[in-house]
């Protein structure tokens, strides 16, 4: 997974952080959904890999809740690269809880925790809780 990510992270837009970072959703079917970040010279206008992958996924009609992993990497980062919080909304909002997000750094290290273990309290839709 980890030469994929790299190979992802060379499509990222990043001309001002020079900070690349490469995610994949991976089906439990086997497909693989990608995205790369693509920076915006006004940063909030910026869009991290993760939800790039998520976006793109959703938009080729892609069912969410059959995600099993995702997977985060970034080719700048010595240490294990983890989601932003922005990101984790995201994720709690179209994953299920129990994802396993596998976190990558440059050297190889790897950790992965469930979606749950990286928000714990999670603002979740209504739908989400078992509540109409």
């Amino acid at each position: 997974m980890l030469k994929k990510l790299e190979k992802i992270s060379s499509k990222s837009y990043s001309p001002y952080s020079n900070f690349k970072v490469a995610a994949i959703l991976e089906h439990e079917n086997g497909e693989l959904y990608h995205g790369a970040n693509i920076e915006n010279i006004a940063f909030p206008s910026s869009i991290c890999a993760e939800r790039v992958a998520i976006t793109s996924a959703l938009m080729q009609g892609v069912e969410l809740k059959k995600i099993i992993k995702i997977h985060i990497y970034s080719p700048n980062a010595d240490f294990v690269l983890a989601p932003c919080g922005g990101c984790r909304q995201v994720m709690v909002e179209h994953l299920l809880i129990e994802t396993d997000v596998c976190m990558y750094s440059n050297s190889g290290d790897t950790t992965t925790l469930k979606l749950s273990e990286l928000v714990p309290l999670p603002i979740m839709p209504k739908s989400f809780l078992g509540k109409s």
